[in-house]
C-alpha cells in the first residue's frame, strides 16, 4: 500500500513539474516576443549590441537586449539625475563599478525577472545566496551581465544566457 502511495505522489510531482516546464518555455517564448515589438529606436540600439554580442559570445548569434531592463535601471538610478548607463561595455568584470554595483545591479535584474515569471503564474525558486551566486531550485548558479542580459557563469570565461539556461535546465 505504501508503494502505490509513493508512486502516485511521485507520478503528481513529476506532473507538476512538467507544467512548469511547459509554462517556463510559454514564457521565454512570450518574452521574445514581447522584445520583437519594441519601437525603432530600441531595435536599432538592439541591432547594435547584437552584433557585438555575435562576435564575442561562445554560444553563436543571439540578439543583445531580450531582457527588459527598465525596471531595473529605474531602481539602479532611482533619484539620479543621470539616467546614463554605459551598458555596452559592460563585460560583466565591473570594469568602471564596484562590485557592490555589480551586485546591486544583477539582484535589481534577478527581482524584475522574478515579478515577471511572478505575473505570468509561474514561479521561479531563484534564492540570493550572497554576492552574485543564487540557488535556482537546488542548483547553484553564479550570474553575471553580459551585454546586458543576465548569464550563467559555467567556468571563467564561458556564460549561457540566463533564459536560456532555464529552458535547458526545465526539461
Amino acid at each position: 500500500m505504501d508503494a502505490a502511495i509513493a508512486v502516485e505522489y511521485l507520478s503528481a510531482e513529476v506532473s507538476v513539474q512538467r507544467g512548469m516546464a511547459i509554462a517556463s518555455h510559454a514564457l521565454c517564448d512570450e518574452l521574445n516576443a514581447q522584445l520583437d515589438g519594441r519601437d525603432e529606436a530600441s531595435s536599432a540600439l538592439a541591432s547594435v549590441r547584437a552584433t557585438r554580442s555575435t562576435r564575442s559570445s561562445p554560444l553563436g548569434k543571439q540578439p543583445a537586449s531580450a531582457w527588459p531592463l527598465a525596471r531595473a535601471r529605474a531602481a539602479r538610478h532611482a533619484g539620479a539625475d543621470n539616467d546614463y548607463t554605459n551598458d555596452d561595455d559592460d563585460d560583466g568584470s565591473g570594469s568602471g563599478r564596484s562590485d557592490d554595483d555589480g551586485e546591486a545591479h544583477i539582484e535589481a535584474l534577478v527581482v524584475g525577472l522574478k515579478e515577471h515569471f511572478r505575473q505570468a503564474g509561474v514561479p521561479l525558486p531563484l534564492a540570493r545566496q550572497h554576492g552574485t551566486v543564487y540557488r535556482l531550485g537546488s542548483r547553484r548558479v553564479n550570474l553575471a551581465v553580459r551585454d546586458g542580459r543576465l548569464a550563467v557563469v559555467s567556468a571563467p570565461g564561458e556564460h549561457t544566457d540566463l533564459l536560456k539556461f532555464l529552458s535547458r535546465s526545465s526539461t
